[in-house]
């Protein structure tokens, strides 16, 4: 693996649920053809806030963008539903990002940990 991904690659990690050393033991080399190999530290921000205020705060059915106008860079999330999950509250997301000509979707169920924090089930 290349340096340049390390960062891209943790914090998406990070964003994603904490499954660092599972992900980081993987070959990702589908981060080299992703998105967000291309965001900038802005843009990871915008995208982290966004989906912390969705899946906080957003309905069922409700979407929410944003762009970074000094990269070009952008994305939309979707909250699709809502579940308990052994007592927690679980949100399945559909997240796209755009960055350049590059552009992908995936979805996430994310359950919402004590400390209010949003982390990928498994």
């Amino acid at each position: 693996m290349q340096f340049r991904f390390l960062r891209p690659t943790m914090t998406l990690c990070i964003l994603l649920g904490g499954i660092c050393q599972p992900a980081l033991a993987l070959e990702l080399r589908w981060l080299q053809y992703s998105p967000v190999r291309y965001f900038t530290d802005t843009d990871w921000d915008m995208m982290k806030k966004t989906a912390r205020e969705l899946l906080n705060s957003g309905k069922d059915g409700d979407s929410a963008t944003w762009k970074n106008p000094e990269s070009g860079n952008q994305g939309s999330l979707e909250a699709l539903s809502t579940i308990e999950k052994g007592g927690t509250t679980c949100r399945e997301a559909e997240i796209t990002n755009q960055a350049g000509k590059r552009s992908g979707t995936s979805r996430f169920t994310f359950c919402r940990q004590d400390d209010g924090t949003w982390k990928i089930s498994r």
